[in-house]
């Protein structure tokens, strides 16, 4: 069951906790003229002999450098350190590199001097040739191995981008050598507006913003639901009594918080819901799809949250815009997010193909439950479809107690084909937020259903227990209950960091508290949810 904290003093994050083994241990630590040595585990002068003149770049998440160059109007007399070849083994400092002033510029690629021929001049601030708005740098190379470097103007529908500047949304690295394009290419110059008949979506202070024609909008808004709707999220299982607590009767989670100006919602539910209804056979289209669908995860599968009435609802809803695939649900290209049927129909489902065992000892059976996740990104992107088994234990402890937390290293056994496992583990809120939130569909490995050198994947239900359908909950089962009004799912996430109202960070985080996998197995089949 999904559990909603009040972060407060768990809002600081360090960023170091997720960082790699080798990953420099403090922000800033380093000078400009530095670079952090795995080798040394400590900062290092780029150029040991010319320390003025070399720069660090290929920053970590804190901000300091893993390799350098030499810097703008210097060339260098070695390669730049790129990775570990460049680092002398011994002294951990960047093997060799030495940097000179050139008279003006240099090329791109620290190789050689450079005249700013066709050029606004030289500008001794940033050691580089100049040119006039929305103009570009080319090299020349002319005789006698010289180099020059000339104004070229940007094509209509883009621009130059001399130092990092984000625009509609979308940042964009200084590089006076590249003309760059608006995020969609229906905006204008300046990528603040749309051409004529289309609306600008998204917030350009999260993320690349996108044109979708207004007609659309209007109708996808008619059909799901408004973005003013769409930011009205509710959650439960607001965490009010003992943080810490030690009884099973001082963890009270009976608050409910009702946010109206979800900053994910805004950005992402316009293009999302308007790009899968008038889907173009795209992979763009498919993506926004999958946003869609992660959207409604997010909504904690509030059924009248427009995210999921758009894969919930008979009349006005994507379920008649594809043709079946499978008979419990599945569509093409529009992600399967809820079963169709009632709970027995989806509990009764005899699809799975393999026989198991108690035993490794039986010939020709499996005796481990072997699972796969196809994951996701919140804005639809498909990472993949991996192995899933430790991933249950999702949070951790901070050290020096993380042998209280779960982790890629806890107990698998429950993977065992008839074994009862009961798990309990810490679980560390502040190290779930600086870690991306991710959304699977589970599957479970089914050898024996045909697929050749492929492996079969037999999907999983989920049943959540706090889907809503109106005001009622049909997934809160008593010990009587037969369970026939229960609504299955597909898609789920372990944790719900975005819940930040407008582009402020999230002052609460949603996360799983019980999860049960249920296998229930017959003389004919095996069941699984």
């Amino acid at each position: 069951m999904p559990r909603l904290l009040t972060l407060g003093a768990l809002a600081a994050a360090a960023a170091a906790d997720d960082a790699p083994v080798f990953a420099s241990p403090v922000a800033g630590l380093c000078q400009t003229n530095e670079y952090y040595s795995s080798l040394t585990l400590s900062c290092q002068l780029c150029a040991p002999t010319t320390p003025d003149l070399a720069v660090g770049i290929d920053f970590d998440g804190l901000g300091n450098a893993r390799a350098c160059q030499c810097a703008a109007g210097t060339i260098s007399s070695y390669a730049p350190c790129a990775g570990r070849g460049g680092y002398d083994e011994v002294t951990g400092d960047c093997a060799g590199l030495v940097c000179t002033a050139c008279p003006a510029a240099s090329t791109r690629d620290r190789s050689a001097c450079a005249a700013c021929n066709a050029t606004q001049g030289y500008s001794t601030d940033t050691n580089e040739c100049t040119c006039q708005a929305n103009e570009i740098l080319v090299e020349m190379e002319g005789t006698n191995g010289t180099f020059a470097k000339t104004c070229v103007a940007c094509a209509p529908g883009t621009f130059a981008v001399w130092i990092d500047e984000t625009k509609g949304g979308a940042f964009f690295e200084g590089d006076p050598y590249a003309c760059r394009r608006c995020p969609d290419a229906k905006m204008n110059a300046d990528c603040t507006a749309c051409a004529e008949g289309y609306t600008l979506v998204g917030d350009a202070a999260m993320g690349p913003q996108s044109c979708v024609k207004t007609a659309h909008v209007t109708e996808a808004e008619e059909a799901f639901g408004t973005i003013t709707e769409a930011t009205s999220v509710k959650v439960l299982n607001l965490q009010t009594g003992d943080p810490h607590p030690r009884e099973k009767s001082k963890d009270s989670s009976d608050g409910i918080v009702d946010l109206s100006d979800v900053g994910v919602m805004r950005h992402l539910y316009l293009n999302a819901s308007v790009r899968c209804l008038y889907h173009d056979g795209t992979s763009d289209a498919d993506k926004a799809c999958q946003s869609l669908a992660n959207l409604c995860v997010v909504a904690s599968y509030r059924l009248e949250h427009p995210a999921c009435k758009a894969f919930w609802d008979d009349e006005t809803g994507l379920r008649e815009l594809r043709d079946p695939l499978h008979e419990l649900g599945s569509r093409v290209h529009v992600p399967w997010l809820f079963y169709e049927g009632s709970g027995e129909d989806v509990r009764g489902d005899r699809g799975l193909k393999e026989g198991f065992a108690f035993s490794a000892s039986t010939r020709n059976r499996m005796h481990r439950l072997e699972l796969r996740a196809a994951t996701y990104t919140l804005n639809g992107t498909f990472l993949g479809t991996r192995p899933f088994s430790s991933d249950l234990f999702y949070c951790e402890t901070r050290a020096p107690r993380t042998v209280f937390g779960g982790g890629p290293n806890s107990d698998t056994q429950w993977t065992r084909f008839g074994r009862s496992t009961w798990t309990h583990f810490h679980c560390d809120l502040r190290t779930l937020l600086g870690r991306e939130q991710l959304f699977y569909d589970l599957y479970l490995v089914d050898p024996d259903a045909g697929c050749g050198n492929e492996d079969c994947l037999y999907p999983i239900p989920i049943l959540h227990k706090d889907l809503i359908n109106g005001n009622h909950y049909p997934n809160k089962n008593g010990k009587t209950a037969q369970g026939r009004d229960d609504i299955f799912v597909r898609r789920f996430s372990f944790f719900n960091t975005f819940l930040g109202e407008g582009t402020e960070p999230t002052n609460h985080i949603q996360y799983l508290d019980d999860i049960i996998l249920h296998v229930e197995s017959s003389d004919k089949k095996t069941r699984t949810h």
